[in-house]
């Protein structure tokens, strides 16, 4: 099946989003008016992965019909770092940092507004691949590894990733799909390492 990774920005209002396609490895950014092309590319990939991926759908109008979407968000939401029970809020961006070494995996949003309200798309989609880059990044590292790294202070610690993290199969309803009730799935080939390149498309 045909993948596609999204980054959507403003999350809950996007006007710029970027289309990662797994198989071909190629980034395009869609701004603005240019969200109805992305309407329609989108519709035609059988498996679609994002943070909070049925919100940034939703906010797209884009009918997730007949698509798997695959929850990118962290699969556990804090940890406990002391005895008297203080608690981390565990960010994607702590997750790529720890699991795959990027200083700075994701663009600042000041910064991304900031170049919204100048016009300066270039360096919008720029920065906007590259947080997508990051994001394909720990997508492979938790499909190969199983599980995520956060390092923090004094923590290490491995959370379990497991393989519905990244393709969770999801109803209309929002509800998990049982693997038990998939008749027939298959993985597609011709996946990369997290080391391999993403090409900008144009």
């Amino acid at each position: 099946m045909t993948r596609a990774l999204l980054v959507g920005f403003p999350a809950k209002a996007p006007r710029a989003v970027t289309l990662l396609d797994v198989t071909e490895r190629t980034a395009h950014t869609f701004v603005d008016e240019e969200l109805q092309e992305l309407r329609r590319r989108v519709a035609g990939y059988g498996i679609v992965a994002a943070e909070d991926v049925r919100s940034l759908l939703r906010a797209l109008q884009v009918e997730p019909d007949g698509m798997r979407l695959g929850e990118l968000s962290p699969p556990q939401k804090t940890m406990t770092v002391d005895r008297r029970g203080r608690t981390l809020k565990i960010t994607t961006a702590m997750l790529v940092q720890g699991s795959c070494g990027i200083g700075r995996p994701f663009g600042d949003p000041k910064t991304l507004e900031g170049y919204l309200a100048k016009g300066e798309l270039t360096k919008l989609r720029r920065r906007l691949e590259a947080d997508a880059k990051s994001l394909y990044a720990l997508y492979e590292y938790a499909r190969n590894q199983g599980c995520v790294r956060l390092r923090w202070g004094f923590l290490d610690e491995l959370i379990p990733a497991p393989s519905g993290w990244h393709t969770l199969l999801v109803d209309e309803r929002g509800s998990v799909v049982d693997d038990a009730e998939v008749q027939r799935a298959r993985h597609a080939s011709g996946h990369a390492a997290p080391s391999r390149g993403v090409r900008s498309s144009r």
